[in-house]
C-alpha cells in the first residue's frame, strides 16, 4: 500500500518534470545543440524507467496480497450470498463512476486491495446468472462442501473436488499463480 502511495506521489512530481524536460529537449534540438539534447533525452529516459520500475513493484506488491483463488467458493460478508471466484485484479480496475457509486473509497482498504470476479449462486440472489466484483475485505471462505448453481459454471470449471472448483485449462493459463495461502 505504501508503494502505491509512493508511486502516486512520484507520478505527480514526474509529470511536470517530464513535461518541462521535453520542452527543453525540443528547444535544444531546434538550436542544434545535439550534445545537450542527448543528455536531456537520457535524463528523460531515466525518469521514465524509474517510473516504470515503481509501477512494476506496486503491481507485484498488490498481487502478493491476493489470498483467494480461482474456483474457491466464498460468502459475501455483508450480503451473505455464496459464489465462486472466476477472476481477480490486484487492485480495483472498475470505471471511476462505478467506484463512486459503490463507495469503494469508503472501504477501510479502499480501491488498493484485490477485487474478485464472482459468479453468484442463483439460489442466493436475483437475477439468475449474476456476476459481482467484490473487494477482498468483503469475502469470507464458505464452509463445507458448498456447490454453486450458476449458468456459466461449465465455462470456467471442469469439476468440483475437495470443496473447490477445478478451473479449466484456459482459466489456469489466465490465472497461473495460486493465491497466497491456498493449496496447489
Amino acid at each position: 500500500m505504501q508503494l502505491v502511495k509512493s508511486l502516486a506521489s512520484f507520478d505527480l512530481q514526474v509529470a511536470d518534470t517530464l513535461r518541462l524536460k521535453s520542452v527543453k529537449l525540443q528547444q535544444l534540438v531546434q538550436e542544434e545543440d545535439y550534445q545537450q539534447a542527448a543528455q536531456q533525452r537520457d535524463s528523460i529516459t531515466q525518469l521514465e524507467l524509474e517510473r516504470r520500475r515503481l509501477e512494476i513493484e506496486a503491481y507485484e506488491e498488490a498481487r502478493s496480497k491476493i489470498v483467494h483463488d480461482i474456483g474457491q467458493v466464498i460468502r459475501h460478508k455483508r450480503y451473505e450470498y455464496r459464489g465462486v471466484i472466476v477472476g481477480y485484479d490486484p487492485t480495483c480496475i472498475a470505471p471511476e463512476n462505478w467506484i463512486k457509486a459503490m463507495r469503494v473509497d469508503s472501504l477501510p482498504q479502499g480501491r488498493n486491495q484485490p477485487f474478485y470476479h464472482v459468479l453468484v449462486d442463483d439460489r442466493d440472489r436475483s437475477p439468475p446468472g449474476s456476476v459481482t466484483y467484490v473487494a477482498q475485505e468483503n469475502i469470507a471462505t464458505a464452509r463445507g462442501q458448498t456447490q454453486v448453481e450458476h449458468p456459466l459454471m461449465d465455462d470456467y470449471f471442469k469439476g468440483f473436488e475437495d470443496g473447490q472448483y477445478v478451473p479449466t485449462e484456459r482459466m489456469r493459463e489466465q490465472y497461473p499463480q495460486r493465491a497466497q495461502g491456498t493449496e496447489g
